[in-house]
């Protein structure tokens, strides 16, 4: 992310994140043009998490590192990482914080999905683990669960 991208998004949430929080958990996300900022592998995770109605921020500022995707009220986070991108030091910086960081790779994001068909047929044993899908499953179960 380019330095100006960061110094734009901290701004925005700044002046934004006080509105978003008094409407948690149904805020509005688009507060600007996310395609624009998020990477290719980002943005389809952003589709995957609107689909699923979870309350996670693109981007959200915290300190001096950027979560991918977080909650800034359960202190949930999603980050997609690839392999040019070096996490460890940002996760156990913001682990420290209170944040659960939840890992996906990038190159599983564009994992073709099991073909549909007009029968059930279950399946032997889970050959597309760790899809965006399967990740957002347990963000949804762990912490947002009734």
């Amino acid at each position: 992310m380019m330095p100006e991208d960061k110094f734009f998004l901290r701004n925005l949430y700044a002046s934004a994140l006080p509105d978003l929080l008094a409407y948690y958990p149904r805020h509005d996300p688009y507060i600007t043009d996310w395609m624009g900022i998020l990477t290719q592998e980002e943005f389809a995770v952003w589709q995957a998490i609107r689909c699923a109605n979870l309350p996670l921020l693109p981007k959200l500022p915290i300190d001096s590192r950027f979560i991918d995707f977080a909650d800034p009220i359960k202190h949930v986070g999603v980050q997609v990482v690839g392999r040019g991108r070096r996490r460890r030091q940002s996760s156990h910086f913001l682990h420290i914080k209170g944040w659960k960081l939840y890992r996906l790779e990038s190159w599983r994001v564009f994992l073709p999905l099991p073909p549909l068909t007009d029968e059930y047929d279950p399946p032997d044993e889970r050959e597309y683990l760790d899809t965006p899908e399967d990740i957002l499953g347990i963000v949804r179960e762990r912490h947002y669960s009734a």
